[in-house]
């Protein structure tokens, strides 16, 4: 349960994630920015990379980090599946399609590098002093 605990901020993303995608599309708002083209496949994508990004940090402590992190990827490619496949069974209005899920894996792989970059980032500094 303590582990649990450490990924409180990964979870709650998570679920606003779920939320996000399983929310009827009538309900979603209608404004400019929504009709940029493919403005939808940025939203996946930025939502799985804050996920993808999460995860990392929250695990960054433990001891076997490095053999976490892989699994950690597949478990949140699987998560984006998940929900592709809900929207696409369980929803009237949303349609889960392979170029929501080709995006939200693509924010995965950004959400990745971004961590690199961001550990590096503290690395350099931190090892200076």
């Amino acid at each position: 349960m303590k582990n649990i605990l450490k990924f409180w901020k990964s979870i709650l993303w998570a679920a606003i994630i779920a939320f996000l995608l399983l929310l009827p599309g009538d309900k979603l708002p209608e404004k400019k920015l929504l009709n940029i083209p493919y403005f939808d496949k940025v939203v996946h994508a930025i939502l799985f990379m804050l996920l993808e990004f999460l995860l990392l940090i929250d695990t960054k402590s433990f001891l076997n980090f490095r053999n976490i992190r892989l699994k950690l990827t597949v478990l949140v490619i699987g998560y984006a599946l998940l929900t592709e496949g809900l929207q696409y069974f369980f929803t009237v209005s949303r349609n889960g399609d392979w170029y929501d899920f080709f995006a939200d894996v693509t924010g995965i792989i950004v959400g990745w590098a971004v961590f690199l970059l961001y550990s590096n980032i503290i690395v350099q500094t931190f090892s200076r002093n």
